[in-house]
């Protein structure tokens, strides 16, 4: 790739964050390229350079031209070598940058022959420069568990990363192997650390004394551990530590501001947050303050002040809110931020060595409190704009926005629970994202930090004092217990309406009171259900919520109807609801199982065909499950075992990855079908065939259950 860059490009700067081997690939590069230049490849180093002003001197002497007196070194330095054909690597400009970009344009302009190729933690930003990042090694991919596929120790050896911590490591101990026992290691510390190989080989020397497991586990104090690189190498290639102190120690002060002000971020930053979270004045505004004329209202329609929630003093300052774009575009230029534009908008984010480096700046700044409090802020802000309504035609797009930003609502959440004075800010963020944790499969965390969201708001009063906000932080942990701890059910969705009526939140009673409609009639109770189902739908019309919240709430009646056992009524509902909004994501699903408990097969597969295709657009892994296994109960009721099976095993697989469960309906549907496809097969049939299921991907599930690919070909109904 050089070498097609040089046959195109007369200046070639190799860019990245120190420690990414742009040395070596330049010299490399000056090495395979030798000959095509008539009078060589020469090296220079301007690593020792402090003063701009002996940069063409430096240059000059490494190519062999003798300055001239009263004459200036650059005008000698272009005649001497504008006859030439030559290859200059200029070696570590990013300290000295501008004057490097004014030789090399001089050189260029006055030398046709001459290439050059240069090493920079920025590009040198003049005309006819091709700029080439040089990434962080290859690294394996992770599983959703966060954890390197070790099973093939040699596919995982392939891997750049990897390949040179084996290196290193058996370099600094010739008995040194990477074996099943420590190869989660390897690939471990080869993420953490970024795939920077200096930082790697740094890791990698430490085997004389530790092994992979502990190497891996002093990654929290990564800078002391990373010490002791070679004898020979510059100080700045010695320890992690000062790889990047010599590119802080390039930045103005601004550019420092925000660099150690972005470590409160987790996963990546927009620019809108890091304005709103990083700028100097960003902290004037209160998310429990006074909303100005035509703002958006808070959750529960609450009154909130702002002594209720604690906001922390802003940092000293350093970085203008209108210069935040600027500076982050520095950042990004010095390789000390990367930035992805194929998402919209763009994210930015620091490489985790980078961010470790940056949270001990903002620590010794003694801003990290000030930070977390803003960031905290700015993402309740963020979840408060977020209609979780069935209604909201932005619904989707705001969950995949929502997924991006799930490291930071985590940190945010974390910090502020911690203390009583955050708590309410805390509740607030969370109030919508039960609609996040349920549609896209995280059903474990959801119901996690609504638990504790719920116990530290008891442990502060919030239901008394906003009861608001503390009604869905209940009406959030409902919808979770009533999967996965329907014995608890009832008490929360009670909690709810009680809160909803005393804040007078009518929309947030409506549907706390349809949740009291499913655990009525779990019970049994099943006009007490209907009687809820009717008060809740009657609140919604009152409100005049749009037909995608209405349907949705009429669905209930059905699902109360599917409890109870007469299917052909729920069918009934269920068709009321598509004719009122046909777009409703839920509703072919549930008339697709009232019709396959009637004994209405093909009806059934229509539904459950339309529910199929609308698992692409929601991602809700209940949704595919229970979808999957409504097919399974339609292979069975065919006498299809082995793909009634499969389709069981594969929806179990499901299930068991998202620790999600399903709803009362549905756990019945899905115990009758399962029960029905059971008894067609033995046991070690029943458990091979189910096996095959579970390893199938979710994209080969929904292609098996639609038909299109039969992998085993023993479909037939004699299976």
């Amino acid at each position: 790739d050089l070498k097609r860059l040089l046959a195109t490009a007369r200046l070639v700067t190799l860019t990245g964050i120190g420690g990414t081997g742009k040395t070596r690939l330049a010299l490399q590069a000056a090495a395979d390229l030798v000959d095509d230049f008539a009078d060589g490849a020469w090296f220079v180093d301007l690593a020792p350079m402090s003063d701009p002003a002996l940069v063409a001197g430096t240059v000059a002497s490494a190519l062999g031209v003798k300055e001239e007196a009263d004459r200036p070194v650059e005008a000698t330095l272009a005649d001497a070598l504008a006859g030439k054909a030559l290859l200059v690597v200029l070696d570590n400009c990013e300290h000295v940058v501008e004057a490097s970009a004014a030789l090399a344009d001089r050189i260029l302009r006055a030398a046709p022959g001459v290439r050059i190729l240069a090493t920079s933690r920025e590009a040198l930003a003049i005309a006819g420069e091709a700029a080439c990042p040089i990434p962080p090694l290859p690294l394996p991919p992770l599983s959703a568990d966060g954890r390197a596929d070790v099973a093939d120790l040699a596919a995982l050896a392939q891997y750049e990363a990897v390949r040179l911590f084996i290196d290193r490591a058996e370099a600094a101990l010739p008995s040194f192997q990477v074996t099943n026992a420590n190869a989660p290691a390897v690939a471990g510390i080869c993420h953490r650390l970024d795939g920077i190989p200096l930082a790697i080989e740094l890791a990698a020397a430490r085997v004389r004394a530790l092994g992979p497991e502990q190497i891996a586990a002093r990654l929290d104090d990564r800078f002391r551990l990373l010490t002791g690189g070679s004898r020979v190498a510059l100080p700045r290639q010695q320890t992690l530590r000062a790889a990047i102190d010599w590119s802080h120690d390039l930045l103005d002060g601004a550019e420092r501001a925000l660099f150690r002000r972005l470590a409160v971020f987790h996963g990546g930053w927009t620019l809108e947050a890091a304005e709103g979270v990083c700028a100097d004045d960003a902290g004037a505004d209160d998310l429990d303050g006074p909303r100005s004329a035509g703002a958006e209202p808070g959750p529960a329609g609450d009154a909130r002040t702002p002594d209720a929630v604690g906001i922390s003093d802003p940092p000293a300052a350093g970085v203008d809110a209108f210069d935040v774009m600027d500076l982050l575009t520095h950042l990004v230029e010095k390789s000390l931020v990367t930035v992805d534009t194929e998402v919209k908008p763009p994210r930015y984010r620091f490489l985790e060595t980078v961010r470790a480096y940056a949270r001990e700046k903002l620590a010794d700044a003694g801003e990290a409190d000030a930070l977390r409090s803003r960031h905290l802020t700015w993402y309740a802000r963020l979840t408060d704009a977020f209609d979780p309504g069935y209604g909201n035609p932005d619904y989707l797009p705001w969950l995949d926005r929502l997924e991006l930003e799930r490291p930071n609502l985590r940190a945010a959440l974390r910090w502020g629970l911690a203390e009583p004075a955050r708590v309410a800010r805390a509740a607030a963020l969370i109030r919508p994202l039960w609609a996040l944790w349920i549609d896209h499969g995280h059903h474990r965390e959801g119901r996690d930090w609504y638990a504790l969201a719920h116990a530290r708001s008891l442990d502060v009063g919030l239901d008394t004092a906003q009861p608001g906000v503390f009604g869905w932080v209940c009406y959030g942990l409902a919808v979770f217990e009533g999967t996965l701890a329907p014995a608890r059910f009832e008490a929360r969705a009670e909690e709810a309406c009680a809160c909803f009526q005393q804040a007078g939140d009518r929309r947030g009673w409506a549907w706390s009171v349809l949740l009291l409609a499913t655990t009525t009639s779990m019970r049994g109770d099943f006009d007490t259900a209907a009687a809820h189902v009717a008060s809740g739908v009657a609140m919604l019309r009152d409100l005049g919520v749009p037909p995608g919240e209405l349907s949705a709430a009429l669905l209930f009646a059905g699902e109360i109807q599917r409890i109870k056992g007469d299917h052909a009524a729920a069918a009934g509902h269920i068709r009321d609801c598509l004719a009122i909004h046909p777009d409703d994501r839920w509703a072919p699903h549930n008339l697709g199982q009232a019709l396959l408990r009637g004994g209405e097969l093909e009806a059934s597969e229509t539904a459950l065909r339309q529910s199929l295709g609308l698992v692409a657009r929601w991602r809700n892994p209940i949704h595919l499950a229970s979808t999957l296994g409504g097919f399974g109960g339609i292979a069975a009721a065919r006498g299809r075992a082995l793909r009634a099976a499969r389709l069981f095993g594969a929806a179990e697989a499901i299930l068991s990855r998202c620790g999600g469960a399903f709803e009362a309906a549905d756990r019945g549907d899905w115990q009758h079908h399962r029960a029905a496809a059971r008894a067609l097969l033995d046991g070690p049939a029943w458990d091979a065939a189910a096996a095959q299921g579970a390893a199938l991907s979710e994209e080969q599930a929904v292609a098996y259950a639609a038909g299109e690919e039969d992998r085993w070909g023993d479909d037939p109904a004699s299976a």
